[in-house]
């Protein structure tokens, strides 16, 4: 769905295909067949589990897509797939707490299992919080997109209903929703005790124990004992955490006890990997990253000290902080829409979780294709009248995006007028001032504030031209 690279034709047809989108979405029709694109065959390769010994994978077939994690519940068959083989399935998929589901039909399920009791059947391809084999599409979706179209290969609209009484407030809501559930609205919170089930360390003195480095008190700390280069603090994660940021808080009281370079190895005990080595700049004396942007769970990671400055002997931190989310937080899932979670969106109180799930993949493929034709919407051209219409109807989703930031940053910069030709004049009473802020009584109107006084003077009607008062 990337503009760059297209021609010309169909950059316009994305174009009137997102207008055609947006008026749906402001009347509350049934959005367009090819928003709504379902494949009806995607093969799924089967990628193993490193730590895995078997050769063939088992997949269990269950009637309907699993609950939650810790949910118990019989499987109705069982596929085996060996290793290099592939898994013919439809291309419908389903995500909730327990990970990734993906339907087989019927005549896929006769063939792969030779029962016939079964209408359709459903096979977690991605288990969140847990290691073991995946199933991976064999090519993307926008791939078999792009060559069932040009191939005309005939797709399956689904869920192109707009649910019972749904109206564009509801969609509005349910942007909303997803924006303060996204990943940048949730990087802001320290999750360092709720994410970490236990810390241990090579060693420690009589008073500056392990627990120290997460009781967020800044005049505690934990310090290691022993000969130089074998100090570690290795961080048990719980079941699916994948970690943005990791930070050692520093204690820069002596110098020889500070890190000067340190190590991070991740994975499981048995099969530690290397994943980064960071040399702490010298001037150094408070928070530094070490780990950032992990993609994927590690259930344990071990920071090594490898030097300490001025040849120390030991380690001493304050603390460590960790940023990190829940694997199933990063991707939409029907579980993200709890009731307890919709108490702030009263518009999507009582809507079933399925529905807004459904409801929400297609915001998310709408705001792919906004998009991929936003540099061709931004800037506005001083005649574009109905371009900035159709952008206000879709100002739900323009949070959405990935570069809301920076066309936040631009309409800013494109809407702020430039500096008058001659300054205005702008007399200050501070004596008036100084009696109001001592007094506020005796002025309920604020009229000699020194705020009130700037907005008087700098009144379009004393000056010649409006002025911008950013």
């Amino acid at each position: 769905m990337r503009a760059g690279g297209e021609a010309p034709h169909q950059i316009l047809g994305r174009l009137r295909f997102l207008l055609q989108c947006s008026e749906c979405f402001r009347r509350a029709q049934a959005l367009p067949p090819a928003l709504c694109y379902v494949p009806r065959e995607v093969q799924y390769k089967i990628c193993k589990d490193p730590a895995a010994a078997a050769a063939r994978s088992l997949l269990s077939v269950w009637d309907s897509p699993g609950p939650a994690r810790g949910g118990k519940r019989a499987a109705r068959a069982t596929i085996e797939v060996r290793k290099g083989g592939c898994l013919r399935a439809t291309g419908e998929e389903y995500c909730n707490g327990a990970g990734l589901w993906v339907k087989l039909s019927k005549e896929q399920l006769e063939e792969y299992t030779g029962t016939r009791g079964l209408e359709e059947g459903w096979v977690l391809a991605q288990r969140f919080g847990e290691r073991g084999d995946k199933l991976v599409p064999v090519d993307s979706v926008q791939r078999i997109q792009c060559q069932h179209q040009t191939l005309g290969v005939d797709y399956r609209p689904a869920v192109r209903f707009v649910p019972p009484g749904w109206t564009y407030e509801h969609d509005m809501e349910l942007g909303r929703f997803l924006y303060d559930h996204s990943e940048k609205r949730l990087q802001h919170v320290d999750c360092t005790k709720e994410h970490i089930n236990s810390i241990e360390v090579s060693s420690h003195t009589e008073d500056c124990v392990a627990a120290h480095l997460t009781d967020k008190l800044t005049y505690t700390f934990w310090e290691s004992s022993g000969p130089p280069g074998q100090h570690w603090v290795r961080l048990n994660m719980k079941k699916g955490a994948i970690v943005k940021r990791l930070w050692l808080m520093l204690d820069g009281q002596s110098n020889s006890y500070v890190p000067r370079r340190v190590a991070v190895y991740g994975g499981t005990l048995s099969r530690l990997q290397h994943l980064r080595t960071v040399l702490i700049n010298e001037n150094s004396y408070q928070n530094v990253c070490i780990l950032r942007d992990m993609k994927t769970h590690m259930p344990v990671l071990e920071i090594r000290f490898l030097e300490c400055r001025d040849q120390g002997y030991n380690v001493r931190l304050q603390g460590i902080k960790i940023m990190s989310f829940w694997e199933w937080d990063l991707i939409l899932n029907a579980d993200m829409f709890q009731p307890a979670r919709l108490v702030r969106y009263p518009l999507l109180e009582g809507v079933d979780a399925d529905v807004l799930y459904r409801r929400a993949v297609l915001i998310q493929r709408f705001v792919q294709l906004l998009e991929s034709v936003l540099c061709y919407l931004i800037p506005l051209s001083e005649d574009s009248i109905g371009t900035f219409n159709a952008l206000r109807s879709m100002k739900p989703f323009l949070l959405l995006s990935k570069q809301s930031e920076a066309l936040i940053a631009h309409c800013l910069q494109s809407s702020e007028s430039s500096a008058p030709h001659t300054l205005p004049k702008l007399y200050i009473n501070r004596l008036l001032a100084q009696e109001h802020r001592a007094n506020p009584a005796l002025d309920p109107s604020c009229r000699n504030a020194v705020f009130t006084q700037l907005y008087d003077g700098l009144r379009s009607s004393k000056n010649n031209q409006p002025l911008d008062y950013r």
